[in-house]
């Protein structure tokens, strides 16, 4: 319900967890992006932006750019961590790489909910690498959907050259 959403918001808000919505241009509600402190310098981020448009594929990695921009400029943060499933969500994973953020490992059976069980993809972006992706990419983590469309045809291209592999996520399955 709303009132359990809202009060969910407010107890999570009190240990620190921080929320984002991504919107459209028209305003509607794509998805929510938060942050929870795992230490005093890093915070793991949560990405659920289920919403797909197809005239802006890359919708959903501009509002984590945009998000990750925002945490290292407003917080004392030395790295963000983000972790989410593999395989289901293998091609997510090779676009988080694509976007700056370093793999770090998986912990296997890392996700158990109910009769669901899977990998987890453990990844980070540290802010002194985050500053350096930054200053190349004209003040911000995101490249805009041209160049990343062009970084990702490119990543392609490469590792079915070099390694016979479709994706960088084919090439380590």
């Amino acid at each position: 319900t709303r009132d359990s959403q809202k009060m969910y918001w407010e107890e999570e808000s009190l240990k620190g967890r921080i929320f984002a919505m991504a919107r459209s241009h028209s305003r509607e509600l794509l998805g929510v992006l938060t942050a929870s402190p795992l230490s005093l310098n890093n915070l793991f981020v949560s990405v659920v932006i289920p919403k797909v448009l197809p005239k802006r594929p890359f919708v959903s990695l501009e509002a984590t750019s945009l998000f990750i921009d925002y945490l290292f400029s407003e917080f004392p943060i030395e790295r963000v961590s983000i972790g989410q499933r593999f395989s289901s969500l293998k091609y997510w994973t090779q676009r988080l790489f694509l976007l700056g953020f370093q793999y770090e490992g998986l912990e296997q059976l890392g996700f158990v909910k109910g009769d669901i069980k899977d990998d987890v993809v453990h990844m980070g972006l540290t802010r002194s690498y985050f500053d350096h992706l930054r200053g190349l990419r004209g003040g911000s983590l995101w490249p805009g959907d041209f160049e990343f469309d062009n970084r990702l045809n490119k990543l392609n291209t490469n590792l079915k050259k070099d390694f016979d592999e479709a994706s960088l996520t084919d090439h380590f399955t």
